[in-house]
């Protein structure tokens, strides 16, 4: 959609041009399933591949109100920035001007779209964050935090929890780590197991020597590339999903 993903002719300068191959794209899908079935429709957009084209949040409108006129997008999703800020944590300038940048560019686009939802996504941890957050959009995602706990968005809403995420031990401006961390606990949970805490020293080092491992077997399979997913993580004693989770529908909601 940014200015770097086309050539530039007259034509793709139009904005309404950039637009046309969602167009198309949403007419054919709801050609297939109509509107009337309940279906939604959405897209994400990354405030920071804007910010690094040289777009300025006004211009993010402008093209998030074609995205709500001509597309018809059911919500818009924007990520690139981190709406909750750590105390301790060391950020470079660049997060900083990031995030700065995500949150005028989400401030920017929600008074303009008067049918198009918006969510954000984006470092969420802590109740107060979602709700500050929910003053300004209609909705927050999680995506990361979920792989550790899955059910933490209904503990939210039932009022189980009040504070937010347990703390994982992990930088979550760590992309690199927490992209893989995820990947494992949601193999996990497909496979029936509670996602793995890595708090726990035996946890952490099983974690560290199955992925070292892990990624000396990808190494070596770089020709024939038959290795894909998440590793396995041997040593760790994990219970059942069904089993860790059985508290949860037997103790009543907090009102």
């Amino acid at each position: 959609m940014t200015q770097g993903d086309r050539q530039h002719t007259k034509r793709s300068k139009n904005p309404i041009h950039r637009v046309r191959r969602l167009q198309i794209a949403n007419r054919s899908i709801l050609r297939k399933i109509p509107a009337s079935s309940g279906f939604i429709l959405a897209i994400k957009l990354n405030s920071v591949e804007f910010q690094n084209k040289g777009f300025l949040p006004e211009e993010c409108r402008d093209l998030c109100q074609l995205l709500e006129h001509e597309a018809h997008f059911d919500f818009v999703e924007l990520s690139g920035g981190t709406y909750e800020d750590t105390a301790f944590e060391h950020k470079r300038d660049s997060t900083r001007k990031r995030e700065a940048f995500f949150l005028e560019f989400a401030e920017a686009i929600v008074p303009v779209l008067t049918k198009t939802k918006v969510y954000v996504t984006g470092g969420f941890l802590t109740v107060a964050a979602m709700e500050t957050a929910l003053e300004t959009v209609d909705g927050v995602g999680l995506a990361r935090t979920l792989c550790t706990e899955p059910h933490l968005a209904l503990d939210i809403v039932s009022g189980r929890i009040r504070s937010g995420a347990i703390n994982a031990g992990l930088s979550q401006y760590d992309y690199g780590m927490t992209g893989v961390v995820a990947g494992v606990q949601m193999r996990q949970i497909g496979n029936d197991r509670a996602p793995i805490d890595l708090t726990k020293e035996d946890n952490l080092k099983a974690f560290e020597s199955s992925v070292a491992r892990w990624e000396r077997d990808l190494e070596a399979d770089s020709e024939s590339m038959t290795l894909y997913g998440s590793p396995d993580i041997d040593g760790a004693n994990l219970p059942s999903f069904a089993a860790a989770n059985a508290w949860r529908f037997a103790r009543p909601m907090l009102v």
